[in-house]
């Protein structure tokens, strides 16, 4: 059997008149189409979509791809299980070759958040067109360097943060991967908190997956809107598009949103009137729950 330029799957030629035509419909696109089928997936369109943003004259594009077990929705990121530190830098990797294969005639400078990562990392790292460097280095980045790749900055390294991308060059871009600025906010003083939040207001996301218990994800890929995924009970294993947005939507506002469509989505009838509500976990429980597994390629994360 041959598929035509038409998509149809034709039988081989046959004098018998009952002999059919099988015809190959492709599924119609779906709006979750755009969240990656696995993480390999999801660290290649990250890159491409940091290289686009790149492309158009965006100096600050930050990228974020929040692992359940990497990262605390209330709190921030994470590192509970050992090896957790090791597996973090071999995903922040992936994503510099693949930005790396996308822009090839570009030279490199990878910052690590401080000397020791830096340190460890070294030898692993080295590569033609790429320099090593970590943010506590008095001068982190060079004049030669095109794209600044700071790796995962922890909530101490916000001034030095500011301090490089000020120092960039108007040709040098700066790609923040997977920052960890906000570690909860137990101890940091406001001048702190609203130094990170205008740090951060300073960058383009071109990239965010973060998830939203197991329920779905927040998504945006550049030069795309905000879109909030929950799962479709009507098809298992897929995800509706319940919202976009025009900017990152506050942790309570998203709770707001996942509550909203669980009770609009089980509608009026769902229930007898006057019936007691089942027992279990309310809605801001279940979304609340951090899990390992991310929507579509769960089973990918625990490789």
């Amino acid at each position: 059997m041959s598929r035509n330029s038409f998509g149809c799957m034709e039988s081989a030629p046959s004098n018998d008149a009952e002999d059919e035509v099988e015809y190959y419909v492709p599924e119609a696109a779906r709006d979750d189409d755009v969240l990656p089928d696995s993480l390999e997936d999801a660290l290649a369109t990250a890159a491409s979509a940091t290289s686009q943003a790149l492309d158009q004259g965006i100096q600050k594009a930050m990228v974020e791809v929040l692992l359940g077990e990497f990262w605390d929705p209330a709190s921030g990121p994470i590192y509970s299980q050992q090896g957790d530190g090791a597996r973090f830098w071999r995903l922040a990797k992936q994503f510099l070759d693949a930005l790396r294969a996308l822009r090839p005639d570009a030279t490199f400078r990878v910052v690590f958040p401080d000397v020791g990562v830096a340190a460890m990392l070294k030898g692993e790292w080295t590569a033609p067109g790429v320099s090593l460097a970590s943010l506590g280095d008095r001068a982190p980045a060079s004049p030669d360097d095109d794209v600044v790749v700071l790796l995962g900055p922890d909530p101490q390294g916000v001034s030095a943060v500011g301090r490089l991308a000020r120092g960039l060059g108007p040709d040098q871009a700066l790609v923040m991967y997977n920052p960890r600025l906000a570690s909860g906010d137990v101890g940091v003083g406001l001048n702190v908190r609203r130094m990170r939040e205008g740090l951060l207001a300073g960058f383009t996301t071109a990239y965010h997956l973060r998830p939203i218990g197991d329920t779905g994800s927040l998504f945006k890929m550049y030069p795309g809107r905000w879109q909030v995924f929950l799962e479709d009970a009507s098809s298992p294993g897929r995800y509706s598009l319940v919202r976009e947005l025009g900017s990152k939507p506050p942790y309570e506002d998203l709770m707001l949103i996942v509550e909203e469509h669980m009770r609009t989505s089980a509608g009026p009838g769902d229930s007898e009137a006057g019936a007691a509500p089942a027992e279990g976990p309310n809605v801001f429980e279940q979304v609340g729950r951090t899990v390992a597994n991310l929507q579509r390629f769960a089973r990918s994360l625990s490789k």
